[in-house]
C-alpha cells in the first residue's frame, strides 16, 4: 500500500550476481583492484557488479575471465570445500577440477534480475501456500473494547499511526461495515516495526474479511516490481479469500508530500500527511462524522477514477482462448501460467485453487522475462 521513493537505476538489479561475487571475493581475500587487474577493467567495474548495478552477462570474455580469476584463487588457497559450502554442493571434495569449475561457473553467472527473483519468489509462495499458515486468532472483545476506548481525535508518530489502523480496523469490524477503502503512499516502515502491532492488525484485518469486509486498495505507481510483488507476497493469505480489490495509481507521486486515506463508508476515517523530507509521520486524524467521511470517500473515488487494477482474484477456472501461451515449470508442479495478449495468469492447481490475474505492464514483463529464463 505504501512506497518508498523509487530508486531507479541505484538498485541492485542483478542482485543474485552481486552477491554471490562478493561472497566468493571474501572468500579468497580478492580486492576489487586485483580482480580489475586479472580482468583487464577498471575497478570501478568490479565495484558496480558487486552492487548488483551492473552485470557481465552481454560480454562473455569477460564473463570467463572473472570465473577463472575467483577460481584459481580457490584452487591456490585450498578451499574448494568452502566453496562448495556456498554454492549448497555436497560431497564435492572428489569431484575433477574442470568439473567443479563448470558448476562454479554455473552458480556463480546467475544474472537473474531483481524483478524475476522476486517473481520466482513468489511462485514459491503460491506453490507452497497452506491455509493453516494463517491460522489468526480472532481479536479479544478486551482488545477491541480497549481500541475503541482509547480512540483519539489525532495520532503522531509512526506509532501513532499504527494505533490509528487498528483503532480503524477494531471501529470497523464492530460496525459490520461490508468496505474499506485504503490509499497510503507513506513509506513502509510502519507496517513492518513492531510484532505486537503486526499480529493485532493480522488478527484485526483477518477478522474484518471473515465478517465479509471487502477492501480496496489504491497502490502507488512508484513502487518498483521487487516491492510490488513484495507487497503481493506479504497479502498473499488475504488475497487468497478474494476480498482484496487492488489497483494502481497511474499519476505519479509527489515529491514534497506523503498522503494517507483509511474509510470505511459511513463510519469512520483516518486522514494524514507530511512533509516528504520529515520522517516524523504524521499528523493523523481520525473522524468519525458524516461529513468528513463522505468528503474523504469523494477523494477516494476521484483518485480511483485515474487508476487501474493490479490484479484480479478468480476463484473459477480460468478461460484458455486462441493465441494464449500457456507453461507449466517442472520445479512448480502445482502452478500452470497463462500468458494473455495483456495479462499473466498464474494458477494454483491445488487447493485452494486460485489464479492471480496480473495486469501491471512491468509485473507482466518480470514474468515474460523469467519464464523466456526457463
Amino acid at each position: 500500500m505504501a512506497s518508498a521513493k523509487n530508486q531507479g537505476s541505484h538498485t541492485a538489479k542483478y542482485g543474485v550476481f552481486g552477491n554471490r561475487l562478493t561472497q566468493v571475493m571474501e572468500l579468497v581475500g580478492l580486492s576489487n583492484a586485483r580482480l580489475a587487474r586479472e580482468c583487464n577493467v577498471d575497478p570501478s567495474h568490479i565495484s558496480r557488479f558487486k552492487g548488483g548495478l551492473r552485470s557481465p552477462k552481454s560480454n562473455e570474455k569477460l564473463t570467463e575471465a572473472i570465473c577463472r580469476a575467483c577460481f584459481a584463487c580457490v584452487k591456490e588457497q585450498n578451499l574448494t570445500d568452502s566453496l562448495c559450502d556456498m554454492m549448497g554442493k555436497n560431497d564435492m571434495s572428489s569431484a575433477d577440477m574442470d568439473a567443479l569449475y563448470e558448476d562454479f561457473k554455473y552458480w556463480l553467472c546467475d544474472f537473474t534480475t531483481s524483478d524475476q527473483a522476486t517473481a520466482l519468489d513468489l511462485f514459491y509462495s503460491i506453490d507452497n501456500y497452506y491455509p493453516e499458515e494463517f491460522a489468526v486468532a480472532t481479536p479479544s472483545e478486551e482488545l477491541l473494547n480497549a481500541l475503541i476506548a482509547g480512540r483519539k481525535d489525532c495520532y503522531e508518530g509512526m506509532e501513532g499511526l499504527q494505533q490509528a489502523s487498528l483503532c480503524f480496523l477494531a471501529d470497523v469490524y464492530q460496525s459490520d461495515a461490508k468496505q474499506i477503502l485504503l490509499y497510503s503512499d507513506f513509506p513502509t516502515d510502519w507496517m513492518v516495526k513492531g510484532e505486537e502491532f503486526i499480529a493485532k492488525w493480522a488478527a484485526l484485518m483477518t477478522a474484518c474479511i471473515k465478517r465479509g469486509v471487502c477492501v480496496s486498495i489504491i497502490h502507488n505507481i512508484d513502487r518498483d516490481v521487487p516491492e510490488m510483488l513484495e507487497g503481493l507476497k506479504s497479502w498473499l493469505p488475504l488475497y487468497m479469500s478474494g476480498a482484496i480489490d487492488p489497483y494502481y495509481s497511474i499519476k505519479s507521486g509527489g515529491e514534497r508530500f506523503y498522503h494517507t486515506l483509511f474509510i470505511c463508508p459511513g463510519v469512520c476515517t483516518v486522514v494524514g500527511w507530511q512533509a516528504a523530507d520529515d520522517r516524523t509521520f504524521g499528523p493523523f486524524f481520525y473522524h468519525k462524522g458524516d461529513a468528513m467521511v463522505n468528503r474523504c470517500c469523494d477523494m477516494y473515488e476521484t483518485l480511483h477514477k485515474s487508476s487501474h487494477r493490479l490484479l484480479r482474484i478468480l476463484m473459477d477456472e480460468p478461460r484458455i482462448e486462441e493465441g494464449d501461451q500457456i507453461r507449466q515449470l517442472e520445479a512448480f508442479p502445482n502452478i500452470r501460467i497463462i500468458r494473455k495478449k495483456d495479462q499473466i495468469i498464474v494458477q494454483r492447481l491445488i487447493e485452494p485453487q486460485v489464479s492471480f490475474v496480473l495486469y501491471h505492464p512491468l509485473i507482466q514483463d518480470a514474468f515474460t522475462k523469467l519464464l523466456g529464463a526457463f
